[in-house]
């Protein structure tokens, strides 16, 4: 179980800091919540589907955890990377 949570713990971190700090900094705080919206959806899916065959135990649990948690901050460093480089652009 401990394997499967390892993936989150390593990007809660980076997760917080692309989240709320730096996204209200460029002004997009709209999608640090929606990237709560996504990762809250695909991680009940997931549950209905792990527990609609049967194999929802703690270990799945623990990867599905590290799931959400890696889209969530790969959504989060998309929009962050867009919109700084739109800012960048902005400047000059």
């Amino acid at each position: 179980m401990l394997r499967g949570m390892l993936p989150a713990a390593i990007l809660t971190l980076p997760d917080y800091l692309f989240g709320f700090p730096a996204m209200a900094a460029l002004g997009i705080i709209e999608h640090a919540n929606y990237s709560i919206y996504f990762t809250s959806i695909l991680h009940i899916v997931n549950v209905v589907i792990l527990y609609s065959t049967g194999n929802l135990n703690a270990v799945n649990l623990a990867w599905l955890m590290s799931v959400a948690v890696a889209a969530e901050t790969l959504y989060r460093l998309y929009f962050v990377h867009k919109y700084w480089k739109i800012r960048l652009v902005e400047q000059r």
